[in-house]
């Protein structure tokens, strides 16, 4: 089959174009982006899921920058106010997840005196929640008592159990026993 000039004036530019556009195409989709400075969340002003959802996971990682954390939060929360009910529980849910993931991961990456130290941190955590809770007035605590019970607060507990059953490992639950119990303990002193 013979092609006319003009076919192949339109062919060759495409055979050439078409594989170069598809290497384009997935070199954007695999690059991966930073996460946005403290200052960058605060000016942006349109979210789409996927970022809302990043941000809210970086916002809630322990090593965010914690001087900027809650008006980052307060204006993440904001944005997140434009989707619909349903949407704001998936993306925390998703955030949440993905926040619980890394900073495993990021646990894991440290030496075992470092990893000690953190999970005797969050030990210190949960018994400075639990001391908290019997100070609270029943009013405060009924309060709590709502938000856990919401569609939202049921969601992010499970997802904090599927998590934490799914990717720790047998060491590492064991040394979170201590930790659960004190958080059992709270939860039910409610």
């Amino acid at each position: 089959m013979t092609l006319n000039p003009r076919a192949k004036a339109l062919i060759i530019p495409m055979a050439i174009g078409i594989p170069i556009l598809v290497a384009i195409i997935i070199f954007i989709f695999s690059i991966k982006t930073e996460p946005l400075s403290a200052e960058q969340i605060l000016d942006k002003k349109t979210w789409t899921k996927k970022e809302l959802t990043k941000s809210l996971s970086s916002a809630f990682s322990p090593q965010t920058n914690r001087r900027n954390r809650q008006k980052v939060l307060n204006h993440l929360r904001q944005q997140l106010k434009h989707y619909p009910k349903k949407e704001q529980t998936e993306i925390r849910v998703e955030a949440l997840r993905h926040a619980i993931n890394n900073s495993i991961e990021q646990m894991r990456l440290l030496p075992k005196e470092d990893q000690e130290k953190l999970f005797d941190s969050i030990q210190k955590s949960a018994e400075n929640s639990y001391s908290k809770i019997q100070k609270m007035s029943p009013q405060e605590k009924t309060k709590v008592q709502k938000d856990m019970q919401t569609t939202e607060g049921k969601a992010a507990v499970d997802e904090v159990n599927k998590v934490l059953i799914s990717k720790l490992t047998p060491e590492e639950r064991r040394k979170f026993t201590p930790i659960s119990k004190l958080w059992v303990k709270t939860l039910r002193s409610l």
